[in-house]
């Protein structure tokens, strides 16, 4: 589920081409839930009259039942069409923020209270989307203590099992990783959002796994931004490489924000004080892609505890900050390496 560009955005087509590689065995497909109009950037106006037109523009995609339908068909598409057996929604920015309501069985849209399964006089519309894993990077616009938690709303997420009324089994539950930038301003994509996001997901029975993680110094958008830009890893963005061409617009400005318009996808210009590293874009999409193959696999599947088990992995993966690995000169996975080979056995295989 792609930012407010749509799916066919370059950054966006390029993750795509990476998810089916790194997955594969795996379908990708990527529906476009604009409907052939995603935000183009306006170029040279003022940045009140473009978050006035951004907001209008949102405006005309606002009905998020209609559009839940359209990623219940892409789903469907998937089941039918291509005979998977498990599904996983993988969204960024405004893809982000669908790939949570998804995950949470999300089926209502909340201004109208109007149902899916009775929008636009539609019959017998796709069945839920029951994803068994949920990516979702820097997530806007979404209401967590709504989708998740003890006390989520029903009314809104009617399309996952109530825990009071059924016995919730593997097959009914979700496994959410969520990767957020540091220094992101985004409503719903902040440090803080991170922190209310993992509280409520962790008190879930929904969620059978949870990773939440914030990567220091980095800013909406990070991970995938850039990929057009042919960097490889561990190369630096240069000082002064220019802002992204694709980057969005901000919305109007309020007297919360000290007047500094905020979007869905970050400064129209690219502005920044820091310089996402290609490492920390690296690392989002390895853990990312590693989540799905662990969680959607059905054939031998991957074994082990959950991330947030009490016996499950180290307590590094359960808080929030992602250790920074810039600060070592050499790749962590490396050191592993070397650390597991000088302990090895010098057995008979080995010689």
């Amino acid at each position: 589920l792609s930012d407010v560009l749509g799916p066919f955005d370059g950054n966006a087509r390029e993750l795509a081409d990476k998810i089916a590689f790194e997955c594969q065995p795996c379908v990708v497909l990527a529906p476009d839930v604009f409907r052939g109009s995603p935000w183009v950037e306006p170029v040279g106006m003022d940045p009140i009259q473009r978050g006035i037109r951004y907001e209008a523009w949102r405006e005309v995609h606002a009905p998020i039942a209609r559009v839940h339908a359209d990623i219940r068909g892409a789903a469907a598409t998937l089941r039918y069409r291509y005979a998977v057996s498990s599904i996983a929604v993988f969204g960024t920015c405004y893809g982000g923020g669908r790939a949570l309501e998804c995950a949470a069985g999300f089926s209502v849209e909340g201004e109208s209270g109007v149902s899916i399964g009775r929008i636009e006089g539609a019959k017998g519309l796709p069945p839920p989307v029951k994803p068994r894993a949920c990516i979702a990077w820097y997530p806007t616009r979404y209401n967590a203590t709504a989708l998740f938690g003890l006390d989520y709303d029903p009314a809104l997420c009617c399309d996952r099992p109530n825990s009071m009324k059924h016995n919730i089994t593997d097959a009914d539950r979700v496994a959410v990783c969520a990767l957020f930038a540091g220094e992101d301003t985004l409503p719903g994509a902040t440090p803080a959002d991170a922190a209310l996001l993992k509280s409520v997901m962790d008190q879930d029975p929904h969620v059978m796994d949870t990773m939440v993680k914030v990567f220091e110094d980095q800013e909406h958008g990070f991970a995938h931004k850039h990929l057009l830009d042919g960097f490889q890893f561990g190369a630096e963005l240069d000082q002064g490489q220019p802002g992204n061409q694709f980057e969005s617009p901000n919305h109007p400005p309020t007297d919360s924000d000290d007047n500094e318009p905020q979007g869905d996808y970050g400064d129209a210009h690219g502005t920044s004080s820091s310089h996402p590293s290609h490492e920390d874009a690296e690392i989002a999409r390895l853990l990312s892609t590693s989540w799905m193959e662990t969680y959607t696999r059905m054939f031998l599947p991957t074994l082990g505890d959950p991330v947030n088990s009490p016996s499950g992995s180290s307590s590094e993966w359960k808080t929030l900050s992602m250790r920074d690995v810039k600060k070592n000169s050499r790749h962590l996975e490396y050191d592993e390496f070397e650390s597991a080979y000088q302990v090895r056995e010098d057995d008979e295989f080995l010689r």
